[in-house]
């Protein structure tokens, strides 16, 4: 495993799980989304020669959320990317209405580590959401440690 791998491991997907598994064990309601979008107007950098661009990056989401797109780059959005924000603004409105009970109620699973319950928005810029076990992306976390907690997942 790089250094990039670990240290995105327990920036983001470990510490992720580590919170949610605590949670649920405390009986709180939790759920857990990662975030793909990969959008022509927010793009960090899009290398053609190398057929690689920036993918979803930390904070890119907000954008969704606050329906901002247009104004990071003055591109307007897909029709895709126009249903995702509407999704994402749409179900974050209804967490903070009803942060109990209200993302079950748009058919999205609470997490259990053990269940389809990881909630993948934007996934290949899908308007969306999936549900996928979230082993799919934290089974390595057992070997991760988490800095100042010093225990892994």
């Amino acid at each position: 495993m790089t250094e990039e791998d670990t240290f995105l491991l327990s920036s983001f997907t470990c510490a992720n799980a580590f919170v949610a598994k605590d949670r649920r064990a405390y009986g709180v309601p939790t759920y857990v989304f990662r975030y793909f979008g990969d959008w022509a107007n927010l793009q960090l950098y899009n290398d053609d020669l190398l057929g690689e661009d920036s993918g979803a990056y930390h904070g890119s989401d907000l954008e969704m959320v606050f329906g901002n797109d247009k104004q990071v780059s003055g591109i307007s959005p897909s029709k895709a990317e126009k249903r995702t924000t509407a999704l994402m603004q749409h179900a974050w409105a209804v967490f903070a209405e009803d942060p109990v009970n209200g993302l079950t109620k748009l058919g999205w699973p609470e997490y259990d580590a053990d269940t389809p319950s990881l909630i993948l928005l934007a996934y290949n810029n899908s308007p969306v959401a999936e549900f996928v076990s979230p082993s799919l992306y934290d089974s390595a976390c057992s070997t991760v440690t988490l800095g100042a907690l010093q225990t892994a997942t």
